[in-house]
């Protein structure tokens, strides 16, 4: 498996036990005409209503079936994406998960072990 990793994820990580590449995607959708679907689709960081998942693949770029959960709203937050879909769990012992700097599951990472 660590022939297939890129070399620069071998230089910034070395022959860590690294499992997935995490993050959250949003796509843009329409203005909702109900004022609850709207406030639960809006997303202040994109400041505009959407649609995000949550996605995981492996150093390579690869997904599989279960790392990419259904949707939610564009509002909810990383963190509460990370505990709602159990995505953690799919981490086998051992093996580390990675993320960008804005996405901070720290602790929800320390919780799941």
């Amino acid at each position: 498996m660590l022939r297939a990793f890129p070399v620069s994820v071998l230089r910034k990580f070395g022959k860590a036990h690294m499992f997935m590449l995490m993050d959250a995607t949003e796509i843009t959708t329409e203005i909702a005409s109900m004022k609850m679907m709207n406030s639960a689709l809006w997303s202040s960081y994109k400041s505009h209503s959407t649609l995000k998942w949550l996605t995981g693949t492996d150093a390579i770029g690869n997904s599989w079936k279960d790392s990419i959960p259904k949707a939610h709203p564009g509002g909810r937050g990383d963190g509460v994406m990370t505990v709602v879909t159990k995505i953690l769990n799919q981490i086998p012992p051992g093996m580390a998960v990675n993320v960008d700097k804005g996405f901070l599951i720290d602790n929800i990472c320390a919780l799941v072990g």
